[in-house]
């Protein structure tokens, strides 16, 4: 921590008082303290340095447009990228605030078309653009799903290549990547900040749509849960006002989402997938496909 500290301070000058991690997934995040404010210091590995390259560019951007965005700052050299040892990261301002509950739909429905419409205003912004290689393949690539088994896999790839087909025809604008309630920061004076742009990519707004309306609980899945999504996608959409996606296209990205956050994360950590996991999904899986033709034939 001692080397951290001397590093920010030299790169930023600052004088700091003391430094707390306090996540650790696929980066670390830290409060950075000093006597007049608080900082957030993102860091990320170096296999992951492209993804702090993509929040800054998106950060500087939308703070640029006239987005609720921390401020990111800019090191001495003039760019905002930190670099310590082989990590990679920057450093922002830390807001004081809360996360929306999720049954808070009308701002988080307002506040995701403010980003998407501050999105489509971006002109000077290069275009990530993410496709199937990076939401499903990579999945497919992790060594204990090479050896997983083959008939699962088939079925898997199977279903997740319909979903995909659904999505893609909606791919063409600006999303954030990873929109759900505790990316989003609501300040004492009703202010709403939107966080981490990691996944910030040319793909499609139905993904944060998605994202921020899925109700269905990641390990156990229950129909109940399905429905309550569906019910929550009709409540957003009264506030967001903007298309209205298929219901069925939305949802078809929450599956992809699984297997993407797990290859994500996977890779982040380098630990094994067990079996026992992958199983719990692959029934996961089957049960969401089975709901779903239920509840849209329904």
């Amino acid at each position: 921590m001692n080397k951290l500290k001397s590093s920010l301070e030299d790169t930023y000058i600052l004088v700091i008082n003391d430094i707390q991690l306090i996540r650790k997934m696929i980066g670390e995040v830290y409060i950075v303290n000093t006597k007049d404010k608080n900082y957030v210091l993102k860091l990320y590995q170096e296999e992951t340095s492209h993804l702090a390259k993509r929040s800054i560019k998106m950060g500087l951007s939308l703070k640029h447009a006239g987005l609720l965005v921390p401020t990111i700052y800019p090191i001495k050299k003039g760019n905002h990228l930190f670099s310590l040892d082989t990590k990679h990261g920057y450093l922002m301002d830390y807001i004081d605030g809360i996360h929306p509950k999720k049954n808070q739909i009308k701002e988080l429905a307002l506040t995701t078309h403010n980003l998407h419409k501050k999105m489509s205003e971006l002109t000077n912004t290069s275009k990530d653009i993410m496709k199937k290689d990076f939401f499903i393949d990579r999945f497919f690539h992790l060594e204990d799903m090479q050896a997983y088994d083959t008939s699962k896999k088939t079925q898997w790839k199977h279903l997740l290549d319909l979903y995909y087909q659904r999505v893609q025809r909606h791919f063409g604008c600006f999303s954030h990547g990873d929109l759900h309630n505790e990316n989003i920061l609501k300040t004492k004076d009703d202010n709403y900040y939107i966080l981490d742009f990691d996944q910030a990519s040319y793909t499609s707004a139905l993904i944060d749509i998605a994202s921020m309306t899925d109700q269905t609980n990641f390990n156990h899945f229950r129909k109940e849960d399905l429905e309550k999504t569906i019910r929550y996608i009709q409540d957003f959409f009264q506030y967001y006002k903007v298309k209205n996606y298929p219901i069925i296209d939305i949802l078809s990205w929450i599956p992809i989402r699984h297997v993407e956050l797990i290859t994500t994360i996977t890779l982040s950590k380098k630990e094994p997938l067990k079996k026992d996991f992958l199983d719990q999904q692959y029934t996961w899986l089957l049960a969401f496909d089975q709901a779903l033709k239920q509840v849209i034939k329904g």
